[in-house]
């Protein structure tokens, strides 16, 4: 599957499209750099350590922000974004919640 998304990939724009590889090389070894074209498409070798993880970060509640966004919130904001001037709050998760989170 992989492989006819890379074959038949629509056209995309040059600039983002060399911004994305540029910024892809920077993850790259010269060992594999040759496959920075294919290499968000096509995987040649199922790693099940790394996959668990990568799932095991991903999946950490401790590393979670949700960002909610209404009108209904402005009074509740508490600090002031420096260059727009947006109004915001920051708070932590309460323990017992964290605790339903990591053992659903």
């Amino acid at each position: 599957m992989g492989k006819m998304q890379f074959e038949f990939q629509d056209k995309m724009n040059p600039v983002s499209y060399c911004v994305g590889l540029s910024s892809k090389m920077q993850t790259m070894d010269d060992a594999n750099v040759d496959q920075i074209l294919r290499s968000q498409f096509i995987i040649d070798e199922f790693d099940h350590e790394k996959l668990m993880a990568i799932s095991a970060e991903l999946c950490d509640p401790t590393k979670l922000n949700i960002m909610l966004r209404s009108k209904a919130f402005e009074e509740e904001t508490d600090q002031v974004e420096e260059w727009y001037q947006t109004k915001y709050k920051v708070e932590d998760f309460d323990e017992q919640l964290l605790q339903k989170m990591k053992s659903p």
